[in-house]
């Protein structure tokens, strides 16, 4: 399965969950695209909820832009 990401989503993924989760196999196609697998995409979903939580809100509850990025990745994964 392909899912389509924004540069700025790419650079936030490859900074974050996948020096964290090394162990998983992805392709990236063009900077743009990430090809996994159901359950790939599914940790992915579940790491991005959990670390929203963590960082993507400022004291007002209101989404930082870190939180803006993990929001649109999260959209992208629900199939």
């Amino acid at each position: 399965m392909m899912i389509k990401f924004s540069e700025k989503e790419i650079t936030f993924l490859r900074n974050s969950f996948f020096k964290e989760n090394q162990h998983f196999e992805l392709i990236i196609v063009e900077n743009k695209s990430i090809e996994g697998n159901d359950d790939l995409i599914n940790v992915i979903r579940d790491w991005a909820g959990e670390r929203q939580q963590i960082i993507g809100f400022d004291e007002n509850y209101e989404l930082t832009s870190d939180g803006k990025i993990l929001e649109d990745i999260i959209d992208k994964l629900y199939l």
